[in-house]
């Protein structure tokens, strides 16, 4: 069973799954998590030990943030754009693996499970669960796709050997078989919880804020010039943007700044490129920056799985 190496983290990606991106890491005791959010749905599993893990609130939950001690079995779920944060307990050491689904792709399997009526994504109010089937389910996903090696995929895919645990029909069957058996237990979960739609309306005001950051996350945006747009006071805007967005204007732009960087990472950009084209101009603060949202380097990102 392979496991990563010490508290480096890994990435495991492939070109046949675009859907899904998996991290890994064995000893996370260093590890401390800047408030942060992904375009992506995620889902993260304790492997052993324990960690602080805090969560925003949807938006029919109020304002605010969810507070969780989390253990070896606990899975954690956080919405696309839902800032979170998780840290070590006291310096000690605890492992984890973190999916990032593409939500289109789940929002699509929902539907066609008949979990919700449109192909649209729905946010799922549950943050937290403690399963253990589904833990072993996930656990058992994340050391299959671990095991193999994307060159080894592109091998023997050929072969269309549904049983051949390194073939890409294997994987994709596995995969489909645990993301499912995910969501059946959430939306059944969730049928108790409140609702994950918004009870109000966002200010059009902060609306058009973020908007008009998520156009252009690379280009120079003061607060300033944002506030100017929004026709409010710096302060204002500031307090008004991050009670919904859990993150003041300044952190959102950084956030998608990096997704940015992410993104073009993963089709192997060269780093400086990478960072330029998200609007990091400094390459020593990208380096920075990246790594202490995201617990890894540009370089260790971009190079994904190394066992």
């Amino acid at each position: 069973m392979p496991i990563p190496r010490n508290n480096l983290p890994v990435f495991w990606r492939d070109p046949r799954f675009p859907y899904l991106e998996l991290r890994v890491i064995k000893d996370g005791h260093k590890v401390c998590y800047a408030p942060h959010s992904h375009r992506q749905w995620s889902m993260g599993v304790i492997l052993a030990g324990q960690s602080y893990y805090q969560v925003q609130k949807l938006p029919a939950e109020g304002t605010g943030t969810h507070f969780h001690q989390i253990q070896a079995g606990s899975l954690v779920f956080m919405n696309p754009d839902q800032v979170h944060a998780c840290s070590a307990i006291d310096n000690q050491p605890w492992s984890y693996g973190m999916f990032y689904i593409d939500t289109a792709w789940l929002a699509d399997r929902a539907y066609q499970m008949g979990l919700q009526s449109s192909q649209k994504w729905q946010d799922i109010p549950i943050n937290l669960l403690n399963h253990s089937g589904l833990f072993t389910s996930v656990s058992e996903l994340i050391y299959k796709l671990l095991a193999t090696r994307p060159a080894q995929i592109d091998a023997v895919s050929k072969q269309d050997d549904i049983n051949a645990p390194s073939s890409a029909l294997y994987l994709t069957a596995s995969i489909e078989k645990s993301l499912s058996d995910v969501l059946q237990v959430l939306f059944n979960q969730a049928s108790g919880v409140v609702d994950a739609s918004p009870i109000a309306s966002i200010s059009l005001v902060i609306e058009r804020v973020a908007a008009l950051v998520d156009d252009q996350p690379q280009e120079s945006l003061p607060l300033e010039t944002l506030s100017q747009q929004a026709g409010v006071t710096t302060t204002h805007l500031i307090r008004a943007f991050k009670r919904h967005y859990g993150l003041t204007p300044h952190a959102y732009q950084v956030n998608r700044r990096l997704q940015l960087a992410q993104q073009a990472l993963k089709q192997g950009m060269p780093i400086v490129d990478a960072a330029l084209i998200a609007g990091f101009a400094d390459q020593p603060h990208f380096q920075r920056v990246f790594k202490k949202v995201l617990q890894a380097t540009p370089n260790r990102y971009r190079q994904g799985l190394m066992l």
